[in-house]
């Protein structure tokens, strides 16, 4: 005969056998049938003062009921077994721990700490008066304590116990300071997108803000001073790096001096013993007589000068003979030297020096001179540069508005040299250039070169030229503006580069037609071909088309044609425009084959709102930069600023 003990103990066995199979459904139906059974007995037995045998089987039915229904995500009816299990059992631990662990899972979180709490707080008092009467379950009653612990440390609460041994409940101190509380790399992520102006109020805030923001690399690495600085706001910088830096290095400064205070503000730079990697002084005044002067009677001003890495200086010349190489000889370590020349006037005490110097480690050497500057002291300077001084480490060099010849140019001309850029040099024509080239037997990287008044020229095709291309066959990089160039010389020029074009740009070439259409003042021998320009530049990223005759909708439809049947370049991902006669027919038919940009610049053309926003909302093309795009980001700018 099946008894009502056995029935228990076999709902007990048989369920906890279903639930570790993860069969909880089967495992509900077993526990509620020896709950029944077990319930029926209870209320038979209240008023007995004997406890029966299933005590405890009945108890932990209860708890696993309760545990089958949170596998099941019925936490309500959990709650429920766990509220009976403490009705019934208000000093065992497992009915608070069951329903705690309930509250928590359903996010009542403070519910759950008082729950656990108020049985933590009862067990504990009624053990103390009846240790003779009530065994507890020290394991269960430890993972109560660490789980009441953890739910005060988690609400922020704190539990303090008085000198009369009663607990007492408090709310921790929390601080809302997000530097303190934010880990120290999102603080910093987010203080690096601040300018610095914020940045020097911010340091105000506490010391705990000061030492984190005075750690950012950015900001004493590169600090930004304000435009027209005065001798008394440089003065509270130099001593703000002196408390901030303890090995005084800058990696990049620029100084926009006020006029009267430049000579003063520089020598305060180079006696405050703080190292610059990158240098930049926009000055108004500063000469290098002025300069020369501070370097000759200080040795400190020497040492930080033969530091600097990086030079870029705006600087008026004062030509004594020796024009630019005194100043030049105190760079021996400077690997970049850009110097703006607006203002260029001659002295009256000429010392000219003839002997050569070595500068010797300036790779990047780029000057420019103001266009309006006198040809002939243009001239002078260039001519006591070039034959005083030796660049015999030169891997790039720049020079805009400057007056120098072939003879010169070959000087600076090393086998080293990469990068070559020239910008208006007067009397040098694109021919001038390639024979000198030649005969340096040089391997460039980059060429760019702007012509003066190449337009005015006679066109120049190169077909009788004596001399070969061999120097464009590593060039990556080619610039032709305003040059009297016809297409066949263009051709010719590409042609040379051997497939390694990856940028090309040909800008107001006016002897140079892309079509048959209305001419310019000076009209082109020739229409350039874009099978072969599509043919030679599989590797070509951006391509700019700006300024050019006749390149309109016709035109551009060639070009599409060629891509189409070449499938080349793939890689194009810039392409410029601007200023030409296209309009917004021809910008969809660019889009009339696999061609995908990332930038299409068309200043200048006429365009329409709708045109672009079609071609962005296809997704022919990222970014579309035109006249309106263009004010639009100015002004943003500016607003930001």
């Amino acid at each position: 005969m099946v008894t009502n003990d056995s029935v228990v103990a076999k709902s007990l066995e048989l369920g906890a056998r279903e639930f570790r199979s993860r069969n909880y459904s089967k495992a509900l139906k077993i526990f509620a049938r020896g709950i029944e059974v077990a319930e029926r007995k209870h209320k038979e037995q209240q008023d007995s003062s004997s406890t029966p045998e299933y005590y405890v089987q009945y108890q932990n039915l209860l708890d696993s009921r309760a545990a089958c229904f949170m596998s099941l995500n019925r936490l309500d009816m959990a709650l429920k077994d766990s509220e009976k299990l403490i009705k019934i059992y208000p000093y065992r631990t497992k009915g608070y721990l069951r329903k705690c662990d309930v509250l928590g899972r359903s996010g009542h979180e403070l519910r759950a700490f008082q729950c656990i709490d108020k049985g933590f707080q009862r067990i504990r008092r009624y053990s103390l008066r009846h240790q003779d009467k009530l065994s507890v379950n020290e394991r269960l009653f430890k993972k109560m304590e660490a789980e009441r612990s953890r739910l005060a440390e988690k609400l922020g609460l704190e539990i303090v116990v008085d000198a009369d041994g009663k607990e007492h409940k408090r709310r921790k101190y929390v601080s809302l300071d997000p530097m303190t509380r934010l880990p120290l790399e999102v603080s910093i992520l987010i203080l690096d997108s601040i300018g610095q102006r914020e940045l020097l109020n911010l340091m105000m805030v506490s010391s705990t803000w000061y030492k984190v923001i005075r750690s950012m690399a950015r900001f004493m690495k590169c600090p930004l001073l304000i435009p027209n600085i005065n001798r008394r706001q440089f003065d509270k910088f130099v001593r703000f790096c002196a408390s901030c830096t303890t090995d005084r290095q800058i990696g990049s400064l620029l100084l926009d001096c006020s006029p009267p205070d430049e000579q003063y503000i520089l020598t305060q730079l180079v006696n405050s013993k703080i190292n610059v990697r990158r240098l930049r002084i926009r000055s108004r005044g500063l000469s290098n007589q002025v300069l020369v002067k501070l370097l000759n009677t200080s040795s400190v001003a020497r040492r930080f000068f033969n530091d600097v890495e990086e030079l870029y200086m705006d600087l008026h010349i004062i030509d004594d003979g020796n024009g630019l190489n005194t100043l030049l000889q105190y760079l021996r370590n400077a690997s970049v030297v850009l110097l703006n020349v607006f203002e260029l006037t001659t002295s009256m005490n000429v010392k000219r020096v003839d002997q050569t110097e070595s500068v010797l480690k300036i790779a990047n050497f780029d000057l420019r001179l103001h266009p309006a500057l006198n040809l002939k002291n243009n001239r002078i300077l260039m001519n006591n540069l070039f034959h005083n001084a030796s660049f015999s480490s030169l891997k790039s060099i720049s020079l805009a508005d400057c007056n120098v010849n072939l003879e010169d140019l070959r000087r600076v001309l090393t086998s080293g040299l990469l990068n070559l850029r020239l910008e208006r040099i007067p009397s040098l024509t694109f021919r001038g250039l390639a024979e000198t080239l030649h005969d340096t037997h040089i391997r460039l990287k980059e060429l760019r070169f702007t012509e003066e008044g190449g337009q005015g020229r006679d066109p120049e095709d190169l077909r009788q030229a004596n001399f070969d291309l061999s120097f464009l066959c590593d060039v990556n990089l080619l610039e032709l503006s305003n040059t009297s160039l016809t297409a066949s010389a263009c051709s010719k020029i590409i042609q040379a580069t051997g497939d390694n074009l990856i940028v090309l740009r040909l800008t107001a070439n006016g002897h140079l037609a892309f079509g048959p259409g209305p001419l310019f003042q000076y009209a082109p021998t020739s229409i350039f071909d874009f099978q072969q320009l599509v043919n030679d530049c599989p590797k070509l990223k951006e391509l700019a088309l700006s300024r050019c005759s006749n390149l309109d909708n016709r035109s551009l439809k060639k070009l599409v044609t060629e891509m189409n049947l070449q499938g080349q370049p793939k890689s194009l991902a810039v392409l410029d425009l601007s200023f030409s006669d296209i309009n917004g027919l021809g910008l969809i038919a660019l889009f009339d084959t696999w061609l995908r940009l990332r930038i299409l610049k068309v200043y200048g053309c006429d365009i329409s709102d709708e045109t672009i926003q079609y071609a962005e909302g296809k997704g022919f093309v990222d970014r579309i930069w035109c006249e309106s795009t263009h004010s639009e980001v100015l002004r943003s700018i500016a607003i930001s600023r």
